[in-house]
């Protein structure tokens, strides 16, 4: 883990209740969602912790169906 990750991860490591062995993160395919998502594999990578994601449609686009997809191709990437 670079230095910056490895900071991350301690920083966002201080929030995390004691005892957590996973995070979930509520990802609707836009840009901050998905830089959320990223985050939280590197900070669980450096925890060892499993990490998963859940889409959340808020119903604010037409194109929800489209974020849908994009999050799923993110998630098999990741």
């Amino acid at each position: 883990m670079n230095r910056c990750a490895a900071e991350l991860a301690a920083a966002i490591g201080t929030q995390l209740p004691p005892g957590t062995t996973g995070l979930v993160v509520a990802l609707s395919g836009g840009a901050d969602s998905a830089c959320l998502l990223a985050a939280a594999r590197i900070c669980a990578q450096g925890a060892a912790l499993g990490w998963r994601a859940v889409h959340v449609d808020h119903g604010l686009q037409a194109a929800a169906a489209d974020f849908r997809r994009v999050c799923e191709a993110l998630c098999a990437r990741l």
